[in-house]
């Protein structure tokens, strides 16, 4: 973006210790034209960013030009809150990263005595991890561990001289494990975590959910190629003022 922040003004700032200031770009100036003309749809159209297409390719397409990718952020809050749209890609790289733990699904009784921070043990796998956390709602436990799990094995907690023990229903990777279920209507459901009948519901996983919050990054609002000489022009002007 440095052909955008090269249009802000020049002030004198002082970075961290430094004794001494630095000439550098005044960043705090904000300029309110394009919030303005989001709500004028005589300066905008509706855009659908391509997977692979980067800020710079779009206003390629759309302008000619490379330089006025500010424009898309400026224009639209949820990319610049939230980033540019990831590949199909960069999403399962995310995925793998964010949600790298393994999710012990039980219909037993764990709010007690699996508390995060104790460790699990398998009875069968002897696989051991450490409880991050808990989805009581699901019958969830969020474990970072080293090794898997048998879908259906036994799992313990030992808790000073006494040992707890439930059977999983299930295990399975963090990002594939269920965030909430569904129905039709894409309303949130609740189950019974102690009977975990899911007949006719829809299960949202994690990686789901980042899908999703991806796509709707793609929807995005641009200024017409017709009015974005005008529209650049008036903010570089309020922006020099």
């Amino acid at each position: 973006m440095s052909n955008y922040f090269k249009f802000f003004p020049k002030i004198r700032y002082r970075f961290g210790d430094e004794v001494t200031s630095n000439i550098s770009n005044n960043l705090s100036v904000y300029i309110d034209l394009l919030d303005t003309i989001k709500d004028e749809i005589s300066f905008y159209l509706p855009y659908e960013i391509l997977d692979g297409d980067r800020p710079d390719i779009v206003s390629q397409k759309l302008y000619g030009t490379p330089d006025y990718h500010w424009t898309l952020y400026l224009l639209n809050d949820d990319l610049r809150e939230q980033g540019w749209p990831m590949t199909e890609q960069e999403i399962e790289a995310k995925a793998e990263s964010v949600y790298p733990n393994r999710v012990l699904i039980t219909e037993d009784e764990i709010a007690e005595y699996f508390l995060p921070g104790r460790t699990v043990t398998g009875e069968d796998t002897g696989n051991t991890g450490t409880i991050l956390k808990r989805n009581l709602d699901l019958g969830q436990l969020f474990v970072e561990s080293s090794g898997t799990y048998d879908d259906t094995e036994r799992v313990s907690v030992t808790v000073g001289d006494e040992v707890y023990t439930v059977t999983l229903k299930s295990e399975i990777v963090e990002y594939n494990a269920v965030h909430h279920y569904e129905n039709s209507a894409g309303e949130y459901v609740d189950i019974d975590p102690y009977n975990q009948s899911t007949t006719g519901l829809i299960p949202i996983t994690y990686k789901n959910r980042l899908i999703s919050i991806n796509e709707g990054l793609k929807s995005i609002n641009v200024i017409k190629p017709s009015s974005i000489e005008t529209v650049v022009s008036e903010y570089k002007r309020l922006l020099r003022e």
